[in-house]
């Protein structure tokens, strides 16, 4: 015996393929409020870090092309800069492919690149004894950070950064001459490699607490105000389902 379909109190059909619907409508809600790493507007700060880490890189692959015939062997040099590009145009994609994230093994990966371009380039200075003059690619990997400072969490990037700058100044200390004329070039050199990540880190938290701090007044506001009115913090899924009855 056949089964007659069923209706609801708004006169829609209710079965298998009715309730697949709601299933699905309950999906897209659920995937639409799931928060991302880039939410409360700082994807809009990571487009502009990497717009800043591309103009940093154009210089100082100008600055890398205009020291050419001072290198011993400027091949190293050469390489570092390609993976240097290829480690940030590669990150930059799969950020926004994967939806404004970068996964464990994406910045794992990140990582590697930006120490294999920060060794190579000091392995073609390290003959020049002066590698805060010298060094281009290894100084651009310091700024480079800035690509996944909104993507990654802020110890992420203290730690990586805080390593990199440990290493520059120890290698500076191993190779340049002991003249004060060149403690201010590799001082200056360091600065240029740790400091933008570390004020692009206060600035993106200082901006998630400003945005976070308004939307919490803006919640209580319209629950103090209009409680009769106001829908419920988990009615979503409710109103999808009337909505979808309604059709």
């Amino acid at each position: 015996m056949t089964s007659l379909p069923e209706e609801n109190t708004l006169g829609a059909i209710v079965g298998a393929k009715s309730q697949r619907r709601e299933a699905d409508a309950t999906r897209r809600v659920i995937r639409a409020a799931t928060p991302r790493r880039s939410s409360l507007g700082t994807g809009f700060i990571g487009i502009g870090a990497a717009v800043v880490v591309a103009l940093r890189a154009i210089y100082g692959f100008v600055w890398f092309v205009s020291l050419w015939p001072t290198y011993p062997d400027p091949m190293p040099a050469l390489l570092a800069w390609v993976i240097l590009i290829a480690t940030l145009v590669a990150t930059f994609i799969t950020a926004r492919v994967i939806g404004d994230q970068l996964p464990d093994w994406a910045f794992v990966l990140f990582l590697a690149g930006l120490a294999a371009a920060v060794a190579l380039d000091l392995v073609a200075v390290w003959p020049l004894h002066d590698i805060g003059r010298n060094a281009t690619a290894a100084l651009t990997a310091g700024m480079a950070l800035l690509v996944v400072i909104t993507l990654r969490r802020t110890r992420d990037i203290l730690i990586a950064v805080s390593v990199l700058g440990v290493g520059l100044a120890v290698a500076m200390v191993l190779n340049t001459r002991p003249d004060p004329d060149d403690i201010a070039p590799q001082i200056t050199a360091v600065a240029f490699a740790v400091l933008p990540a570390v004020i692009g880190v206060v600035v993106v938290n200082g901006f998630r607490r400003l945005v976070q701090v308004e939307l919490d007044r803006v919640l209580v506001q319209s629950t103090v105000s209009a409680p009769r009115f106001a829908v419920g913090m988990m009615a979503s899924e409710e109103l999808a389902r009337l909505d979808l009855a309604a059709e």
